[in-house]
């Protein structure tokens, strides 16, 4: 087997696996869903584990509340439909 050239891929890869999963289990249990490892039981947690995949979840997925766009100098974004070659005559 060849060595692995980007090592750095295979531990993102790893992170991003185990936080679909704690999004998942949240979801399942927020929802009240049932547990897919045992199909006869809703899942269920306590105060604690979900406070802990919170503060997982904070490391690796950023809050979208704090997310700002702006535009240069940090003024309105300006959004261009289409650019004004001045060559071509209009129809």
């Amino acid at each position: 087997m060849a060595a692995r050239l980007m090592k750095r891929n295979d531990d993102l890869s790893r992170a991003a696996i185990q936080t679909t999963q704690l999004v998942k289990r949240l979801n399942f249990f927020a929802l009240g869903q049932v547990d897919p490892s045992c199909p006869h039981k809703t899942v269920e947690m306590t105060d604690g584990q979900i406070r802990a995949a919170l503060g997982l979840l904070r490391k690796t997925i950023p809050d979208l509340a704090v997310t700002a766009h702006t535009g240069p100098d940090g003024g309105p974004v300006m959004i261009i439909t289409g650019v004004d070659r001045g060559d071509r005559e209009t129809r």
